[in-house]
């Protein structure tokens, strides 16, 4: 059983995210990859790990249209989200990525199936009533920011992604 079999679900945190508890044998083949690689000291490893799927942004015009509070809002989601069925998160394990904005770095892995992922969203967008947004899905593992998966890179596009790599994300 792999640690994304383990999945916690979908969850309102400002944003919606898939959250993805750290264990089993791909979180330890993901610490052993961000070791050998050439990662400064001031990375912090996270202990849990999650996919976003729409930040706080993106899921404001849902709360202003239904007039909700972050608790209302978190219920009502929370009740939407029942129905889907989650997809099966499968990283692209070669070699860690890595993304530079100004102070920030984040180290993450792109997701394979990245249409699937797309889809998924646009569906979730469609059932809330709120925009659909282009996103390049992908689990940040590490970042300068203490450990905060929270304070990592948030638009981590394809360009970031090493060019060699961009055929495993279909």
């Amino acid at each position: 059983m792999t640690w994304f079999s383990i999945l916690k679900g979908l969850e309102f945190k400002g944003g919606i995210v898939l959250t993805v508890p750290a264990v089993d044998l791909q979180h330890r083949f993901m610490f052993r990859a961000m070791k050998r690689a050439t990662i400064d000291h001031s990375q912090t490893m996270f202990k849990e790990f999650h996919i976003t799927l729409f930040s706080p942004q993106e899921v404001k015009s849902f709360k202003e249209v239904h007039g909700l509070s972050n608790k209302g809002a978190k219920l009502k989601i929370r009740e939407l989200l029942e129905s889907f069925t989650v997809p099966h998160p499968s990283l692209v394990l070669g070699i860690l990525q890595y993304a530079e904005r100004g102070e920030k770095t984040t180290f993450f892995f792109p997701l394979k199936s990245q249409s699937e992922w797309q889809i998924f969203s646009n569906k979730i967008a469609d059932k809330l009533e709120i925009p659909h947004v282009e996103r390049f899905f992908h689990i940040s593992v590490s970042n300068n920011q203490g450990g905060n998966p929270y304070q990592s890179i948030g638009n981590i596009t394809e360009d970031d992604v090493s060019g060699w790599l961009l055929d495993d994300l279909v």
